[in-house]
């Protein structure tokens, strides 16, 4: 039975980073309260994976125990399910529940209740297992090899990143799709989209960006790429600086556009695959 891997987020006050085998989900820039819902599947791998959780308080605000709220919650639903229908992989909260301190209790005066556990920053790695049968279907997990990171593979990759930048910027659809291929192909087959039905969904929302009238892309910075390496070191996170995206539209009228872009080795090939 396919599952869709949902993960709610909840925050309030705190400053929070979320990440999912290492790749980001919630980044701590952003500082507006968050209630939302999201399917990670393209992050869910066979077997151990981690939830990465970072709690910071905010710069230039007095600390105010008991004001922050947090709320992580992830569950592998079926389809025609709903959060809280199933046991959850992982459901954190924040401020910690402390434990009860049983030994201040008296016969005359019982104990309070006590006061929840809070104090900055913070940080949990979270683990849980998915079983092999229950992990979306992915040839990133199955092929990616580890990454022998160093600056000689800087040059590949940012060569890499400059011809699917041009291709964008010049509206050329079938070098982006080409691009593009092994990532719409994979990520769509985690949500159990046929590949030509990923194909052609990806296809359309390219020729939606391209039909903008004022499209074009900010220039590439390469000297500014930071990179990545997350999932056991096999996938590679390039990105600008502060974590935005390598890729970016420059059109001011119409939506802005930001690409991430990851990286993998595949047969000994850089690929784009998330």
């Amino acid at each position: 039975m396919p599952k869709f891997f949902m993960l709610k987020i909840q925050k309030s006050t705190v400053l929070l980073e979320l990440t999912i085998n290492d790749a980001p989900l919630v980044l701590p820039s952003r500082q507006s309260d968050i209630d939302t819902g999201e399917t990670i599947n393209v992050w869910i791998q066979p077997g151990d994976n981690v939830l990465g959780v970072y709690l910071t308080w905010p710069e230039g605000t007095p600390y105010q125990p008991g004001l922050a709220r947090c709320g992580v919650r992830l569950e592998a639903l079926e389809e025609g399910q709903s959060m809280g229908d199933s046991i959850p992989l992982v459901d954190f909260v924040w401020p910690l529940p402390a434990a009860a301190n049983a030994s201040s209790a008296s016969a005359d005066a019982p104990a309070e209740p006590p006061a929840p556990t809070e104090y900055y920053p913070y940080e949990a790695r979270i683990r849980f297992p998915v079983a092999p049968s229950e992990a979306p279907p992915s040839r990133l997990w199955q092929e990616a090899l580890p990454i022998p990171w160093d600056a000689k593979q800087k040059p590949a990759i940012i060569q890499r990143l400059a011809l699917l930048h041009k291709a964008l910027d010049q509206k050329d659809l079938k070098a982006v799709m080409k691009f593009l291929d092994f990532k719409a192909v994979d990520a769509g087959g985690a949500h159990y989209l046929a590949p030509d039905t990923a194909r052609m969904s990806q296809q359309e929302f390219f020729e939606y960006l391209f039909s903008i009238d004022d499209w074009g892309m900010e220039p590439l910075e390469p000297e500014n790429l930071d990179f990545h390496l997350l999932a056991d070191d096999r996938v590679l996170l390039v990105s600008g600086s502060g974590m935005a995206p390598a890729l970016s539209s420059s059109n001011p009228a119409g939506p802005k556009f930001r690409l991430p872009i990851y990286f993998a080795l595949i047969q000994n090939v850089w690929l784009i695959v998330r």
